[in-house]
């Protein structure tokens, strides 16, 4: 596995904030620093896996974990320099002469004498320093490992959002076959709309054809008519109608990283508003993608937006954002918001996107995932920007 850690960027972080140890437990973080994913802290939300990431001021990486968790690494190994494993597993051994090499690398880890039972225990043998600024991105493991340790214990969410702000050349890999993979699915999809077909069946068949490419399941708002205008629209029974314009808001999963990317497709010849409404969407896009350059504002790509559809024939539309950063979430920054005050840097991965809601009319949307280069941009999503006609 090539690892997704902007260790450098981390490091000088740690520097500038005066923390000798920086530990990773919510899930997306300690993917991002390790590269291993628990099972549990993914699917059981409500109920804390303690799986830790340690990174040490000398750049060292440690994965404290539970041995029934481990398993993960064993078949898909992280990007650290040291495993420890904590309380017990019930698995059995076996017989040694016909073990797999994960089978070994699993009970290397896991089937081992004088294991820590806990998690405190474990911390002992990371070598962690008594007098180390610590910080921690879980606020309750935190406020435990202050009161335990007494010692200063800061808040690392904020560091770990600035650290993954810029894409290591892995993260960059991910998220463009994320895309790749959804319009994949999306160019299936539209082949199978008809008069008569409904959003949930459409859903279906994108979200199969998600899973046949090599990516999970992850995104599909498919509104139709005036349920375009639904922004988190779950597609239901309405089924397609001539003259109707489907907003397809899509995205897929791959190995952690995730696409977030839209469309707007009419079915058959749009009418005259339907055609100015796309056409003022599609001059903000254009025009906010122009302003795209390291040390450009963010607030000022929407500013550039949002004027040229005003100016071209939606005077009065009106959006909190025109865009997002994307990664292990949907959403991180920067925002391409009004207040937002990040400038672009090269190596930020952001959706830009440019819409329009109005109930009973529905949505016109479009929106690309944007990676910030030296020089400008590269736009990952390689779908027309016209508005798409479906005449099947």
């Amino acid at each position: 596995m090539k690892p997704l850690l902007n260790k450098a960027r981390v490091l000088h972080l740690m520097q500038t904030n005066g923390v000798d140890v920086m530990m990773a437990t919510i899930p997306e973080n300690l993917l991002y620093a390790s590269g291993f994913r628990s099972l549990s802290q993914w699917l059981i939300r409500g109920q804390k896996t303690l799986a830790v990431a340690v990174i040490k001021f000398n750049g060292e990486v440690t994965l404290i974990a539970p041995s029934g968790e481990l398993d993960r690494a064993a078949c898909d190994p992280p990007v650290v320099d040291h495993i420890i494993a904590f309380d017990t597993v019930t698995v059995e051994p076996g017989d040694e002469a016909i073990w797999l090499a994960e089978d070994w690398r699993y009970a290397n880890m896991v089937l081992v004498s004088n294991r820590p039972k806990d998690l405190w225990e474990a911390f002992a043998l990371a070598g962690i320093p008594d007098e180390a600024c610590v910080a921690i991105d879980d606020p309750d493991l935190a406020q435990a490992y202050r009161q335990r340790y007494q010692t200063q214990v800061t808040d690392a969410r904020p560091l770990w959002l600035q650290s993954r702000l810029i894409k290591t050349p892995e993260e960059v890999n991910r998220l463009r076959r994320a895309v790749e993979i959804t319009e994949i699915a999306f160019l299936h999809t539209i082949n199978a709309v008809q008069v008569g077909i409904s959003e949930k069946e459409l859903a279906i068949i994108f979200n199969m054809a998600v899973v046949k490419a090599g990516g999970d399941p992850y995104l599909a708002v498919i509104g139709a008519g005036t349920y375009g205008a639904y922004p988190n629209h779950i597609p239901g029974d309405y089924c397609i109608k001539a003259g109707d314009l489907i907003r397809w808001d899509m995205g897929c999963s791959y190995q952690g990283y995730v696409a977030d990317i839209a469309r707007t497709t009419c079915v058959g010849k749009p009418n005259k508003l339907q055609t100015e409404r796309w056409e003022a969407v599609l001059a903000g896009q254009m025009a906010a993608l122009n302003a795209i350059y390291p040390g450009q504002l963010a607030a000022e790509v929407y500013s550039i937006g949002m004027q040229a559809a005003r100016e071209n024939g939606l005077p009065d539309i009106k959006r909190k954002h025109i865009g997002h950063g994307i990664g292990i979430d949907m959403y991180e920054p920067p925002s391409i918001s009004p207040n937002e005050t990040l400038s672009l840097e090269a190596g930020m991965v952001f959706e830009l996107e440019v819409l329009f809601y109005e109930l009973g009319f529905g949505s016109v949307q479009v929106e690309d995932t944007i990676h910030v280069t030296p020089d400008g941009y590269e736009r990952f999503t390689t779908l027309p920007h016209s508005l798409i006609i479906i005449d099947n």
